[in-house]
């Protein structure tokens, strides 16, 4: 270590802000617009560090600043503009009562925080279970004068059914306890029966706070120092003498090269060679799939090599959806799993020793970790429990999504003593996310291990076969990936059903510029169009979890589900969320609005071909682009430059996109109201509609009336019951005469629309045949007549306007 950097570390020493410091928590003089900001290192691009405590110290410091940055700021723009306190970010709550213990000990019951209420109708719009707020373990800021000075708390039980009743239990805290890493508690009674604005913490308080913990308590391991400070060549896995030869391991070796591809195989066979070894998954090459085997494998070398292999293999991610999609897979060869933070999944998913871990107590817990073969968790849990994990003997980290993690989230996830550290991810998709995005970019903090490891020359197979996309698809991303091959399966795969198209691939053009709102953008039209073109395909048949809405911006995204919940029906059901949330995941029909438009080709964020790596590469078979693509290509970036010349070349962009009924009938999309027109189809789609309009109504009008024979079941033995009292049987035979009215009129009207339903049924497959024979003049000519036979027969003086609407339009 240099003499500036020993001076700089001296000087934090001092002020007790470094790694040796307090643990993290904000103050009044932290989000002071005149404190003095800290200086701090910013992390190595490429070369190594002096020491591993250097290196922590730098990820512990840049961390701690990244936090108090970002909400520093967020308090001060309160400051400047107090009238954004009303807005439905943000909320007015009052503190009811004290929570206290269950439980009497000696010392009696203890305070456990305040329950606050707000009035929930201001956030009607909120889908509690989905959206990030009130988050347990966030701070929240209470002040009375405008976030000028503020109280602090920290969320302690915020599930969904109670926020939406408007109630939040918070702790009042004044700090963290230096040695225990508790929070210290204030008077909570000091709050009750007071009114606040309450402003909860941008930066998730919870995950900053343990893996600066974290990294504070283990800053001089000598933890594969050559890899990861020093840069260097990874050497052989330890162990590896034990297990390189007999005919047992070699056997199964073969086994498990078997069931991979080429570039699996190569991949698999590097990571045994070395302690620290890295992966590269381009998307829908399965890196899980991968990660599974060489966990699969590692749990038969347990087997042959108990006395080697003596914890279990910890596998951390950066969501708890991809803990489950590991962990699931991972069920078809071993039930002794274990999700470290199970409660959002359920208890019984991953078999008998979860279930018996999730009702131990902590004590017991831990015992029951080391029986586990698998043992699953995010890099902020891992964090958390690093105490724990520290005394499981883990030999073997398997760490998944690895270039979307902050290197301080997986340093701080590594327990002591592992042998062999397996990265598994790709830098060329999102980089690690922080929320102080100026800090980011001038002190490198987005970069991570994964990605250094690779500038600094570690070895990195690529996986280059792809399983998801269409190859249609797949040549969006061909200048990031030139070397990625499509697997036979993606080939042939089916057009979308409505879609004009028979390669469902399409950039739907737009010139209306966009929107900006404070620091985000969105588009209306853009909004609207993707909300009713997913619509759209439900009418089509698809289910509403094979559709996805993908936006760029979060501004764009709540237009979206304001569209959305405006269509209604199914239409609420569709998932619409960030692409930065959609990492790792895909879908069948993929809707993208890419919001940016504007003359100058200022794109903002989208330049980065990390981004427009997610973006391009989530859908399956449909993919439809909703954006200026003049504007994306004209940004200077490569990447929308390459996807506009291979869209151009397929003549797969324009401003409208071609939708088709089932009948043949064709519509030119070019805004929402087009795609609402394409949704009522042709004649016969309308004849469709009101025979399924129909069949509801009688069957609602048959259940109804087996509910009524029931119930004058019921109501005949009362009135013949001789043990009743007189005017017991003669009110039930009182009520069984207005249920025999109700009888005789609901099977009137069975039997209209049981003839209604007929004939429309009648009509509907008159109409389909000559259709298919191609008489369309002919099919309009019997569809028009329906009406005629219908006020023949009587039927339609029954039928509801709707339907009339739909059958003579």
């Amino acid at each position: 270590m240099d003499l500036s950097a020993r001076l700089r570390l001296i000087e934090r020493m001092r002020q007790g802000t470094g790694a040796e410091g307090r643990p993290l928590f904000l103050t009044l003089q932290d989000v002071n617009p005149a404190r003095r900001v800290p200086s701090v290192t910013p992390i190595k691009r490429v070369g190594p560090y002096s020491s591993y405590r250097e290196l922590c110290q730098t990820q512990h410091d840049l961390l701690a600043e990244d936090f108090r940055r970002a909400v520093s700021e967020q308090i001060n723009e309160i400051r400047a503009n107090p009238k954004l306190l009303s807005s439905s970010a943000h909320y007015e709550v009052k503190a009811e009562r004290v929570l206290l213990t269950q439980n009497y000990g000696r010392s009696g019951r203890h305070q456990i925080g305040v329950k606050m209420y707000f009035d929930p109708k201001k956030y009607g719009h909120v889908r509690w279970d989905e959206d990030k707020r009130f988050l347990t373990g966030n701070l929240v800021f209470l002040s009375r004068n405008g976030m000028n000075t503020f109280d602090v708390g920290v969320v302690h039980d915020s599930s969904p059914h109670h926020l939406r009743k408007g109630c939040v239990v918070i702790k009042m805290i004044s700090g963290v306890n230096s040695d225990e890493k508790y929070f210290r508690m204030l008077d909570q009674s000091e709050f009750v029966g007071k009114t606040y604005h309450l402003v909860e913490s941008a930066a998730f308080y919870f995950p900053y706070l343990h893996v600066t913990n974290a990294l504070r308590e283990n800053r001089f391991q000598s933890l594969f120092t050559d890899e990861i400070v020093r840069g260097q060549t990874s050497q052989p896995p330890a162990y590896l003498s034990h297990v390189s030869s007999g005919w047992r391991i070699a056997h199964l070796r073969a086994d498990v090269v078997r069931g991979l591809n080429k570039s699996q195989a190569a991949a698999f066979e590097s990571v045994l060679q070395r302690r620290v070894a890295l992966v590269q998954g381009p998307p829908g090459t399965g890196k899980t799939y991968l990660g599974c085997k060489i966990a699969e494998y590692f749990v038969s070398l347990k087997g042959t090599n108990p006395n080697v292999f003596r914890g279990p293999i910890l596998v951390v991610t950066t969501t708890n959806h991809a803990v489950h999609e590991f962990l699931s897979r991972c069920l078809l060869f071993t039930n002794k799993l274990i999700h470290g933070y199970s409660d959002k999944h359920g208890r019984s998913q991953y078999g008998e020793l979860q279930e018996t871990y999730d009702e131990s107590s902590q004590h017991e817990k831990t015992d029951i970790m080391r029986e586990a073969d698998i043992l699953a968790m995010t890099t902020t849990r891992a964090a958390y429990m690093r105490s724990t994990l520290d005394l499981l003997g883990i030999n073997i980290v398997i760490v998944e999504e690895a270039a979307e993690a902050l290197e301080a989230f997986v340093l701080a996830s590594i327990p002591k003593n592992v042998q062999h550290l397996i990265q598994i991810g790709d830098h060329k998709q999102l980089q690690p996310s922080c929320s102080h995005h100026a800090l980011a970019g001038s002190h490198n903090l987005d970069l991570s291990l994964f990605e250094r490891l690779i500038n600094n020359g570690l070895e990195c197979p690529m996986l280059n076969e792809q399983r998801r996309m269409r190859p249609s698809i797949k040549k969006l991303v061909a200048n990031i990936y030139p070397s990625l091959t499509n697997h036979p399966s993606t080939a042939g795969r089916p057009p979308v059903k409505g879609v004009d198209l028979k390669t469902p691939v399409f950039f739907i053009n737009k010139a209306e510029p966009e929107t900006r709102e404070g620091t985000g953008y969105c588009h209306a039209q853009e909004a609207e169009m993707a909300a009713e073109l997913g619509a759209y395909l439900l009418q089509q048949g698809y289910d509403a979890d094979k559709i996805t809405i993908l936006t760029t911006y979060r501004k764009q995204l709540g237009l979206v589900l304001k569209h959305l919940r405006h269509i209604g029906g199914d239409a609420k059901t569709i998932r619409a969320t960030c692409v930065d949330n959609f990492q790792g995941e895909e879908n069948e029909i993929i809707i993208l609005s890419l919001v940016r438009s504007n003359s100058s080709g200022c794109i903002g964020f989208l330049e980065k071909e990390n981004r427009a790596c997610v973006a391009l590469s989530r859908a399956r078979t449909g993919f439809f682009m909703l954006g200026n693509l003049t504007c994306l290509a004209a940004s200077g970036s490569a990447s929308w430059r390459h996807v506009s010349e291979v869209l151009a070349k397929a003549r797969r962009v324009g401003p409208a996109l071609p939708l088709v009924c089932p009948h043949g009938l064709r519509f030119s999309a070019l805004s929402a109201a087009d795609v609402r027109e394409a949704k009522e189809g042709c004649a016969l789609c309308r004849l469709a509609a009101a025979l399924a309009e129909a069949e509801r109504f009688t069957e609602t009008v048959a259940a109804e009336l087996d509910t009524v024979k029931m119930e004058l079941a019921a109501l005949t033995g009362d009135a013949a019951n001789e043990e009743l009292t007189p005017e017991e049987r003669l009110e039930a035979l009182a009520k069984k005469a207005a249920r025999l009215n109700t009888k005789k009129r609901l099977e009137r009207e069975l039997r209209v629309r049981e003839a209604e339903e007929k004939a429309l049924r009648e009509q509907c497959g008159e109409a389909e045949v000559l259709f298919k024979q191609g008489k369309v003049d002919l099919a309009t000519e019997t569809l028009e007549s329906l009406q005629k036979k219908l006020s023949k027969s009587g039927v339609a003086f029954e039928m509801s306007s709707l339907m009339k609407r739909l059958v003579l339009t």
